[in-house]
């Protein structure tokens, strides 16, 4: 009786299976044949072999007493069969495959993604084959953005000029989600390390961006133009070829303090000088409000008028928020008084208005007036004033945390995370104030 054949696909360079150096043959399953392939490899094989040619086996992937799945996984054979076989660059072949065994094989797997297929077949075809088979796949927007790596430029650029796909569907899918307060100066484990970890989008995507606008005119999509912007500042490239004259540019607050973080004054100093710019502010922790109290915070008490100046003045408000934040980073009355005279009951009105009144959310808020008030006035626990102190730390208000150390909060709460926060978010002054206190130079 014959030994059962098992099914299984394999790339290789030419019409024939290939071997390795040792005489073997990789086989695998649909659904990961594709995550190995290799330049050069266009033809794909579907291939069949006894139980008894199986020399090795490999996996990647999880197993415990619950459940149990794969990443990767593949067998090295001695001997295998080529049942039929596609060249993945050559049109008729290709659409064939599209009808095939194989997609039906690859869709019945348990964690289906044809992104490796589709990525492959867009690096191996030629632009107007690459165009067709979008079309023939009916890939959808996310598909498609799934895809793209850098060395489609040329692919991209023929679909925003067909339609297929369109400056909107970036900002739909790949560019929705960007956190633009995220990125931090330091490189640990809270933040990643990459562009893709802290704000959602991948430095491959970036750059693939950057290739199509380099030398074209710049987004017609006012949000992808802010994105441009945004991305060359960050990393300071050139940005003004992305703003003209008949286009405003609005830019999310976020980008500010991002910028704030990683110490580039002079582009937020452009921005705010730039006629052409403007700022969105969101939300309550993308507001102006927040902007001027970041300002304060890190010191920057030019960029802080040139706000004040590009707005025409603070309104009471953002008068009141701008003193809160400067007394609780230690800044003089003089300071306060370059932007507008707000009397200290009357900030301490507002804060009462503000707060919910615990010592947490005054210290976290950055109201030093209103934590005298409940030092003042309350008895307050250890476990209060860590709490509070470590608030104030996370936002880098210094005079707070001088003030709640005073009272008894420890500089070690948390496992010493007032000197991690200093050193995460890069507040110079508070760091300064906690070496002073003898505390050791750490990071998270």
């Amino acid at each position: 009786m014959s030994e059962n054949l098992i099914v299984a696909y394999h790339l290789s360079h030419s019409e024939v299976p290939a071997a390795d150096s040792q005489g073997l043959f990789k086989a695998l399953t649909a659904e990961f044949v594709f995550n190995h392939w290799q330049p050069g490899q266009v033809y794909l094989h579907q291939v069949s072999y006894p139980q008894g040619a199986i020399v090795d086996y490999r996996e990647d992937g999880h197993h415990d007493g619950i459940s149990s799945f794969s990443w990767d996984e593949f067998v090295m054979v001695d001997n295998l069969t080529s049942r039929q076989f596609w060249q993945l660059d050559n049109r008729e072949s290709l659409f064939s495959l599209l009808e095939s065994e194989f997609m039906t094989d690859l869709g019945s797997s348990i964690f289906c993604s044809r992104d490796t297929l589709h990525r492959t077949i867009l690096t191996l075809a030629d632009i107007e084959l690459a165009v067709d088979y979008i079309r023939r796949a009916q890939l959808d927007v996310q598909e498609l953005q799934n895809c793209l790596t850098e060395e489609h430029t040329q692919l991209l650029k023929e679909l925003l000029k067909s339609g297929l796909f369109s400056e909107e569907d970036f900002c739909r899918v790949r560019l929705a989600g960007i956190n633009w307060k995220k990125l931090t100066t330091e490189k640990d484990s809270f933040s990643g390390v990459t562009l893709e970890s802290q704000l959602g989008l991948s430095d491959t995507f970036e750059a693939l961006l950057r290739n199509i606008y380099l030398d074209s005119p710049p987004p017609k999509t006012e949000k992808l133009r802010a994105v441009m912007v945004s991305l060359s500042l960050i990393k300071g490239l050139p940005w003004l070829h992305y703003i003209t004259a008949a286009e405003r540019v609005i830019l999310p607050c976020g980008i500010v303090l991002m910028l704030l973080r990683q110490k580039q004054s002079t582009s937020i100093e452009a921005i705010f000088q730039h006629p052409d710019i403007e700022l969105e502010y969101g939300n309550a922790e993308n507001s102006c409000d927040s902007l001027i109290d970041r300002l304060a915070v890190y010191q920057h008490f030019d960029l802080l008028k040139s706000l004040h100046n590009k707005l025409g003045g603070f309104d009471k408000q953002q008068s009141i928020r701008c003193a809160s934040s400067l007394s609780a980073t230690g800044s003089s009355k003089f300071q306060v008084a370059t932007f507008n005279i707000v009397e200290d009951q009357e900030v301490l009105k507002r804060q009462l208005q503000s707060s919910d009144s615990s010592l947490e959310d005054a210290a976290g808020c950055g109201y030093l007036l209103l934590c005298k008030k409940l030092l003042d006035s309350e008895t307050i626990s250890q476990a209060e004033l860590d709490s509070a102190l470590l608030s104030a730390a996370e936002q880098g208000y210094c005079e707070i945390v001088k003030l709640l150390h005073k009272h008894g909060g420890s500089l070690e709460a948390g496992g010493r995370w007032p000197i991690r926060y200093a050193n995460k978010f890069g507040y110079q002054q508070l760091k300064t104030y906690l070496l002073e206190q003898g505390q050791e130079d750490l990071r998270f």
